[in-house]
């Protein structure tokens, strides 16, 4: 999967083709437990991580 860092939106990256299969270009990705997305901005890490413990919570409270 390819993420694009660029602050400034240009023309879309030629494809990037490995073993003739074409590498998709992806918004956010879920890497080591972290979710990094492609503005670098960590609302969508905070929000997984949240969530995790909400239902974690939830049984411990019962």
């Amino acid at each position: 999967m390819i993420m694009d860092f660029r602050r400034k939106k240009y023309s879309p990256p030629s494809p990037l083709v490995i073993d003739d299969r074409t590498v998709e270009i992806v918004q956010h990705i879920k890497f080591l437990g972290s979710t990094i997305s492609s503005n670098l901005k960590w609302e969508l890490n905070v929000v997984n991580i949240v969530k995790t413990a909400q239902q974690r919570l939830y049984f411990l409270r019962r």
